[in-house]
């Protein structure tokens, strides 16, 4: 057994976040020249999860309500397309929800402020909008959330939302 275990230095390291418009001071560890969160509990992963959960849940629904607009005025195929746009955005949802259990434990709480769209219920309307709120999450949002996780130490995580904004 000649293994040799190599001691990599952990160093302590605060970063001051400024995210749409609200500071954030976060802790971190740098090891082996890896940046590993202190405690996913006060992490900013955790609170981004928590946020693209509850965005990817009310997509799912605003797409349901969008869809039944569509079969009203007799747009079959646009219903169509909404419904399965709704299950991609449930399945995103799950995809965040199952990491915050999985990092959190038993029981889980995450507080945030946020701002949610509600949408117009005229189709055309809806669509625009439902449009211009996917472009943000893909542009903006999600590479935000995945470089924050990959700094955090949480590069699995990362790699979801850089998926999901692909899709």
């Amino acid at each position: 057994n000649n293994v040799k275990i190599k001691k990599v230095p952990l160093m302590k390291l605060t970063k001051i976040y400024f995210i749409k418009g609200t500071f954030f001071v976060k802790d971190f560890f740098i090891k082996g020249g890896k940046y590993m969160s202190n405690n996913f509990e006060e992490s900013q992963t955790k609170i981004n999860l928590a946020r693209a959960f509850a965005g990817e849940c009310q997509d799912g629904a605003r797409y349901q309500f969008i869809s039944k607009q569509a079969e009203q005025e007799g747009y079959q195929y646009i219903k169509t397309m909404l419904k399965t746009l709704a299950k991609n955005e449930m399945a995103h949802a799950k995809l965040f929800y199952d990491y915050i259990v999985e990092k959190c434990g038993d029981e889980c709480k995450v507080e945030f402020g946020a701002d949610y769209p509600y949408v117009d219920p005229k189709l055309d309307v809806s669509l625009e909008k439902e449009a211009e709120i996917e472009r943000d999450e893909f542009e903006n949002l999600y590479p935000e959330f995945a470089r924050v996780a990959r700094e955090e130490g949480y590069d699995d995580i990362a790699t979801s939302y850089e998926e999901v904004a692909k899709v």
